[in-house]
C-alpha cells in the first residue's frame, strides 16, 4: 500500500483575504474616492466661479465705459444742475443710431441707487427715452414709454455715503457751480453671483472700477 498524501500548507503568496481584510479595504478605498471626488467638485465650483468674476468685471467695465461714453454726448443737464456727488444723472444728449449718419436728442437717465432683491445691494439702470418726456427721475421705472437697461447688476456703492458720480466744473463756464465733467466709481463685489450672500458687505474684498467723461457741448455755452 502506498503511504497517504499529507495536506500541504499553504504557502504566504498563495493565501486570500479574510472577509475581515476586504471589509478594511473596501472602507479605505470609499474614504480615499470620497476624498478625491470631494477635491475635485471643489476645484471645479472654484473654477466656474473665477470664470464667472472675470466675465462680471469686464461687462461691469465696459458697461460704466458705456454710460461715460453716452453723458460725454450731453447738451443739457437735468439734474442735478449743482456740481457734487450723486448717485444719479439725468442729462438730454446728441445720440447718433448705429449705422446712421443723423442726429437726434434723447433722454438720459441713469440711476445708481435702485434697490435689488438682496438688502443694501444697488443697482445701476439707465432709461433712454424722449426729450420731450417729463417723468421724474424717481418714478421712471414705472415709465413705459422708456427703454431700460440694468449696466451694473451689483453695487456696493450707490448709498448716501458713497456716491457714485462726482460732478465737477473745472473749466468754470458755468460759474463753477453747472457740471460740466464727471468721475464713475463703482464699487462691486469681488466674488461672482454663483455665491449666495445674504448681504454684499459679506464679500470678503470689493473691485473698484473708475471712468470719467466731459460734457463739452456744455463748454460752448449751450
Amino acid at each position: 500500500m502506498s503511504a497517504p498524501l499529507l495536506a500541504r500548507a499553504p504557502l504566504p503568496c498563495e493565501r486570500g483575504m479574510t472577509l475581515i481584510e476586504m471589509l478594511v479595504a473596501t472602507v479605505i478605498a470609499l474614504i480615499a474616492m470620497a476624498g478625491f471626488f470631494s477635491f475635485l467638485e471643489a476645484i471645479t465650483r472654484s473654477s466656474a466661479n473665477d470664470q464667472e468674476r472675470n466675465v462680471s468685471l469686464v461687462e461691469q467695465t465696459a458697461a460704466i465705459h458705456r454710460i461715460a461714453s453716452e453723458l460725454s454726448q450731453a447738451y443739457k443737464v437735468n439734474e442735478p444742475k449743482t456740481t457734487g456727488e450723486f448717485n444719479y444723472i439725468d442729462v438730454d444728449i446728441w445720440q447718433t443710431p448705429t449705422g446712421s449718419t443723423e442726429e437726434r436728442k434723447r433722454r438720459i437717465v441713469v440711476n445708481c441707487e435702485e434697490a435689488t432683491a438682496i438688502p443694501n445691494h444697488q443697482e445701476c439702470v439707465t432709461y433712454e427715452t424722449e426729450i420731450s418726456d417729463a417723468t421724474p427721475r424717481e418714478s421712471m421705472a414705472s415709465d413705459k414709454s422708456a427703454h431700460k437697461r440694468i449696466d451694473i447688476v451689483r453695487l456696493d456703492d450707490g448709498t448716501k455715503a458713497s456716491k457714485v458720480f462726482n460732478l465737477s466744473d473745472p473749466g468754470k463756464t458755468g460759474g463753477g457751480e453747472r457740471p460740466s465733467y464727471g468721475q464713475i466709481t463703482v464699487e462691486t463685489p469681488a466674488a461672482g453671483e454663483r455665491v449666495t450672500v445674504k448681504n454684499q458687505h459679506l464679500y470678503t474684498y470689493q473691485v473698484l472700477l473708475k471712468d470719467s467723461f466731459y460734457m463739452r457741448n456744455l463748454d460752448f455755452a449751450q
